[in-house]
């Protein structure tokens, strides 16, 4: 079987990914994948809970609720070690890092308008 293959790999409309994904949580073994986790679409924020990252070095919009009265939206992402394991987040309009606890949701960037 390959990823094209995997029921979890397609949008299905709770868009859930393929257990290959890093960080997935253990789920009960299935006829198809070991282990699978959702994928946020992009209106929904993530709650990180410790373990529920976006891929090292992707763009993402964080949430930052010390910000206030200024924006508490940003784009950030996570910044991650040679084997991939995240160790903190940046956040490039502040020019700060902050770590992992710090940053406790984020959500995938909205998708651009169609023309």
């Amino acid at each position: 079987m390959n990823c094209g293959d995997c029921r979890y790999s397609h949008d299905t409309g709770t868009a859930l990914l393929c257990w290959g994904q890093r960080f997935a949580p253990p789920v009960d073994k299935d006829d198809w994948c070991e282990g699978w986790k959702p994928q946020a679409r992009s209106d929904e924020w993530v709650e990180t809970g410790g373990v529920n990252y976006p891929d090292p070095f992707v763009s993402v919009q964080v949430y930052l609720p010390e910000q206030a009265p200024l924006p508490v939206v940003r784009e950030g992402y996570v910044i991650a070690d040679d084997n991939g394991i995240p160790t903190g987040w940046y956040v490039p309009s502040l020019w700060d890092g902050y770590e992992l606890e710090n940053i406790t949701f984020w959500k995938p960037m909205s998708d651009p308008p169609k023309p």
